[in-house]
């Protein structure tokens, strides 16, 4: 989604849902901080029973962290009046973006996700060129849902590289070598992505997958799921290093792991889909599902 002409919007205020869930933030695993921030919705997710159900639509995500100019991915969730994310939801939702001023700057329709995961969400890709407070709705039909996100002023966002940009470089934790950190896979059992370092991936010139995640302490129950997935699609990423790196050093929880700290991660999990020239494809954040991650392993194709 790219910046274009203002329009009047197609969204009406025909019934607002801008309530509790409209304004609640689903966390993701955690801040790289001193240990996972939970949010609302991890206690269960149940389908919805029709349009009474949905309160709102809710951010999957920690606000502010996609500068302006540089491609983002948000993931929204539908979710009933207390901010419980819903299970399930419509396959696809007309959306529109409007700026500060109330004029669209984009449209068009969210698709749901949420194969081999336990729960449905709605990613929102754009790349908008100014900084500042945007309002997303989506058309439920009988209502509208908003929830607002905000776009960072370019380099005020630490660290992580979006598509386009240079991947980091740093050495991450293996078999041969754990670099302090234990266990270096918090799945049971291990996964076996920890036979390579990013940085001697990166030094021989192959492309690589690396997921941050860490499925022991995760308490929205989203990074197990994700390195799942990856186990499952292996064979897709063709030749490429596959690495998961652990987010914490040890079972205390309470120090980052060299990636994390290396890409200035204020949240997980996070995967990032890169090529032999050592540039990012693709990256998703938060959450995303068996069909996302097949879309960016293709990149590598």
């Amino acid at each position: 989604m790219t910046p274009h002409q203002p329009r009047p919007h197609r969204l009406t205020r025909r019934s607002l849902l801008a309530g509790a869930a409209a304004a609640a933030v689903l966390a993701a695993c955690g801040d790289g901080g001193a240990g996972p921030v939970a949010g609302p919705g991890e206690n269960g997710d149940r389908p919805p029973g029709g349009d009474s159900d949905v309160g709102g639509l809710v951010r999957m995500f920690r606000d502010g962290l996609v500068p302006a100019g540089r491609p983002g991915r948000l993931p929204f969730a539908l979710a009933d009046a207390a901010g419980i994310p819903l299970a399930s939801g419509p396959a696809r939702l007309p959306y529109e973006v409007l700026d500060a001023g109330d004029a669209v700057v984009a449209a068009g329709e969210l698709a749901r996700h949420g194969a081999g995961i336990p729960r449905a969400y709605y990613p929102l890709r754009f790349e908008l060129a100014e900084a500042g407070v945007y309002d997303l709705r989506v058309d439920l039909g009988a209502e509208v849902a908003a929830a607002a996100f905000t776009v960072a002023e370019p380099g005020a966002v630490p660290g992580t590289p979006f598509p386009g940009d240079p991947m980091f470089s740093v050495p991450t934790p293996t078999d041969a070598d754990p670099r302090g950190v234990d266990p270096i896979c918090t799945r049971q059992p291990a996964c076996p992505f920890h036979d390579v370092s990013l940085d001697e991936a990166l030094e021989a010139g192959r492309p690589l997958v690396l997921l941050i995640s860490t499925p022991a302490f995760c308490p929205t129950g989203i990074c197990g799921p994700t390195l799942d997935l990856l186990l499952e699609q292996e064979g897709a990423a063709g030749d490429a290093a596959v690495i998961h790196a652990e987010v914490y050093d040890d079972e205390t929880a309470t120090q980052v792991a060299p990636a994390v700290a290396a890409a200035e991660l204020q949240y997980e999990p996070s995967l990032f889909v890169v090529d032999a020239g050592g540039t990012v494809l693709d990256r998703l954040d938060y959450i995303y599902d068996a069909d996302e991650l097949a879309g960016s392993l293709a990149l590598l194709t």
